[in-house]
């Protein structure tokens, strides 16, 4: 019977290129391990979604609606398409991560089942204020802040927009 003896990297080897699936920028370092431990993976950077739109069947309510909602994560209202579009980015930037939209195909927009769209923020007060004024604006509340599940350190709130659409702000902050 012999023996194996795990070998470990020296030197951190760095790959990128472009995700087969997903078509994304992917960078990814495969770093020296302990002795016996194993090779640790660690990804540095996936940019994976482009940007996410959601429906509506009311725009000038969803703007005014997003307009407030959107602004307390950073995000502004960078281009409008009267009676098709409002599109949504970072602040000072022509880059748009958010869409509210009449549907392409004419019918009425719905809301989808399990479907939930999730803002990622910087601190549990960005996630109160967004979910605050969420309900100012009209929308309802699916969840006030708090940590889910109990004791997890992952901070969440919960509105459904005009539509129906469930949105969500988080942080990993305390």
């Amino acid at each position: 019977m012999s023996i194996l003896t795990q070998k470990t990297l020296s030197n951190k080897i760095s790959f990128e290129g472009i995700g087969v699936h997903t078509g994304c920028k992917v960078k990814m370092d495969i770093l020296p391990a302990s002795p016996n431990t194993g090779i640790i993976f660690k990804i540095i950077e996936v940019e994976m979604i482009g940007y996410v739109m959601v429906g509506t069947n009311n725009l000038d309510a969803a703007i005014n609606f997003y307009d407030e909602v959107l602004e307390v994560i950073g995000l502004s209202r960078n281009e409008t398409i009267e009676d098709d579009y409002a599109a949504y980015g970072k602040k000072g930037t022509k880059e748009i991560e958010f869409y509210v939209t009449k549907p392409f195909n004419k019918k009425e927009a719905s809301v989808g089942n399990g479907s939930q769209v999730s803002f990622l923020v910087n601190s549990r007060l960005d996630v109160d204020k967004f979910h605050e004024i969420g309900l100012k604006a009209g929308g309802k509340s699916e969840g006030s802040g708090g940590e889910r599940p109990a004791g997890s350190g992952v901070y969440y709130s919960y509105i459904r927009d005009l539509d129906g659409n469930k949105i969500c702000t988080f942080t990993n902050n305390k």
